[in-house]
């Protein structure tokens, strides 16, 4: 009759990684101009240079991330509704993770991972978050 019960940390958790998706989009802008990793300031880089310089995947692979993230968590069109409605919510936080490793390599792109971490944290809060009892009292 109504829409279906979700809970309060999956509806925060679609604000979340909807504001991380302009993050990454800023960053990926940046990272194209500024192609700097992370690991700029050590020796030894466990990143090859090839990795980011003179080209950064990390920044594309953010900017490509950005319209699928808005497209899924807006239900915009037939085709996220569906992929949203596959998508439970640990699948999501496991793609998020993913995102955030990726992300992490590069410095402009280091507060979008960040917010990637905690919006997978959110989804598996919201994941392991058990239905309310039904109660039948009027509103």
């Amino acid at each position: 009759m109504g829409q279906k019960w979700q809970p309060s940390a999956g509806v925060w958790a679609t604000y979340q990684a909807l504001s991380c998706a302009f993050i990454m989009f800023d960053g990926g802008v940046y990272s194209m101009i500024y192609p700097y990793p992370t690991f700029l300031f050590f020796v030894n880089s466990p990143i090859p240079k090839g990795f980011i310089q003179p080209f950064s995947y990390p920044g594309l692979i953010a900017l490509i991330s950005v319209p699928i993230i808005v497209a899924i968590e807006t239900n915009c069109c037939s085709a996220a509704r569906n992929i949203n409605e596959m998508l439970s919510y640990v699948p999501k936080a496991i793609l998020y993770l993913v995102l955030a490793l990726i992300t992490v390599t590069q410095l402009t792109l280091v507060p979008a991972a960040t917010f990637l971490l905690m919006t997978s944290v959110t989804l598996l809060v919201a994941a392991f978050t058990p239905e309310p009892a039904q109660t039948t009292m009027p509103r």
